[in-house]
């Protein structure tokens, strides 16, 4: 019976045993689940912290009221941007400019900032006043805020509202510098290397770059490159120039990227079109017009990129629209032979036009050819024709100059002026073109325009025919017989 009871015993502490493992596991479930209600708790700082990190504005205004009733600089601040910005709330530019005021009272540097640039800049339902932008980039750098230095020193150097003092600017963009703002740094490199407010110094520009280039600015960074490419304030040296323009291309310097290109394109000791066309694409995609152009121009011929007149009209048209002058004579030309796009003499007109009235030469000419021809016009027009090869002539365009002649010779569009076209024509000839050197003879031969003069024609049926002119020797010949050598 003992060794039963025994076992009995046994069995019941075995459960007494469970039951208390039983009641110590939903003890410690419930404490696990109350850590976890702790640990879901978050301070309002907490919570407004990581709605300000995820831009839920709407949710984070309500805790940024609470602390800007208690004059918290940086939540009257944030609420002013999300009233200016219209960020989580109605945009209300006035009730952003109170919040902003209000952090300003309490002489907070980047407040005052703020209200500069708002002011500077205006907003809607708040017009610019540069008197008042002043005084707040003022007092923002009177408490040394950098950004404030660098906007009222840009202010002074330029007179924008104030009388142009360029050692005030060069000044404030030194304390800027100090402070460490990349882009003071460079700012001050130009004043020193441009004499502005302070001593010309290259040696102190390079310094200055260089502090601007070691914290990454990019401008800083291309500008340094060209101390070592000129050896100005640095030794000459081309290898560690590229590296510097390399750098500020990669952080967006189109200037860097521009003169990479060239660089690659003109000057390396081996021609690089590979890396030229991928800097002047990556200028090209910033929307730099000189960049969309040559882009288009290595696409066409094939240099650097692989032929594709399809991409090479695609940053023409842009590099046209957005107004540079040659892309829009090339797209006129474009369309006027059907060269990568469907011929549209109405477009060529129009691409031509413009081109013509921001003064290129050859526009002009090719507008005066389609007035002169009917083409893109609605009718042929020979006194526009002439108007425009007058234009081109007085630019210093030989073709013009020599069709022009051409008008004043046979009456076309103007009225009949031998002498003049003899001008013309003589003025074309003297630069060496064949065809002019023979109008130029025939006009002494038969005496158009100009006294008749045997010698004198036989003088310039020779120029001619030197230059390839294969009508000029019969007509030498024939001045032979007559007795001229």
């Amino acid at each position: 019976m003992a060794k039963k009871q025994q076992q009995k015993d046994n069995t019941e502490i075995i459960e007494e045993v469970q039951k208390d493992e039983n009641v110590v596991s939903e003890e410690e479930e419930t404490n696990e689940v109350a850590a976890e209600e702790v640990v879901e708790e978050k301070t309002d700082e907490e919570k407004l912290e990581e709605f300000l990190s995820n831009g839920d504005y709407e949710n984070a205004l309500p805790l940024l009221f609470e602390k800007a009733k208690e004059d918290d600089p940086k939540a009257l601040k944030i609420v002013a941007k999300c009233y200016l910005e219209g960020l989580g709330i109605e945009k209300n530019v006035e009730e952003g400019l109170s919040y902003l005021l209000k952090a300003a009272e309490q002489d907070d540097a980047e407040a005052e900032y703020l209200l500069g640039d708002l002011y500077g800049k205006g907003a809607e339902g708040l017009e610019s006043d540069l008197e008042k932008s002043v005084d707040w980039y003022v007092r923002s750098a009177d408490n040394s805020y950098a950004d404030a230095q660098y906007e009222l020193a840009h202010i002074y150097l330029r007179g924008i509202g104030v009388l142009r003092d360029p050692e005030k600017a060069a000044s404030l963009f030194a304390k800027a510098a100090d402070n460490g703002l990349p882009r003071a740094q460079y700012a001050l490199g130009m004043c020193f290397y441009n004499g502005e407010g302070v001593n010309k110094s290259v040696r102190r520009a390079a310094m200055w770059f260089k502090a601007a280039a070691d914290n990454g600015n990019a401008e800083g960074l291309f500008r340094y490159g060209n101390c070592f490419y000129y050896g100005e304030g640095a030794p000459r040296d081309i290898r560690r120039a590229v590296v510097q323009w390399m750098k500020a291309a990669e952080k967006g310097s189109v200037a860097a990227q521009l003169r990479l290109g060239q660089f690659f394109l003109e000057e390396s000791v081996k021609k690089e079109p590979g890396k030229a066309a991928k800097y002047y694409l990556m200028a090209a995609e910033t929307g730099n017009v000189k960049a969309e152009a040559q882009v288009s121009e290595m696409y066409f011929n094939g240099y650097g990129f692989e032929q594709d007149i399809e991409e090479a009209i695609k940053w023409l048209k842009k590099a046209a629209k957005n107004g540079h002058v040659r892309s829009q004579f090339n797209l006129g030309a474009c369309y006027l032979n059907g060269q990568g796009i469907e011929q549209d003499n109405a477009k060529a007109v129009e691409w031509y036009k413009k081109a013509a009235r921001h003064g290129d030469s050859d526009a002009q000419y090719n507008l005066g050819y389609c007035y002169e021809h009917g083409l893109g016009v609605e009718k042929k027009d020979l006194v526009k024709a002439v108007e425009w090869y007058k234009k081109a002539a007085d630019k210093g365009d030989n073709d013009a100059k020599y069709t022009l002649a051409d008008c004043y010779f046979d009456g076309k569009g103007v009225e009949q002026d031998k002498e003049k076209a003899f001008a013309l024509y003589k003025e074309v000839a003297n630069g060496g073109d064949s065809d002019a050197e023979w109008m130029v003879a025939e006009c002494y031969f038969n005496g158009e325009g100009v006294e008749q003069n045997y010698r004198q024609a036989l003088k310039w049926y020779r120029l001619a025919a030197r230059h390839g002119d294969t009508d000029a020797p019969e007509q030498i010949e024939v001045l032979r017989k007559l007795g001229y050598r």
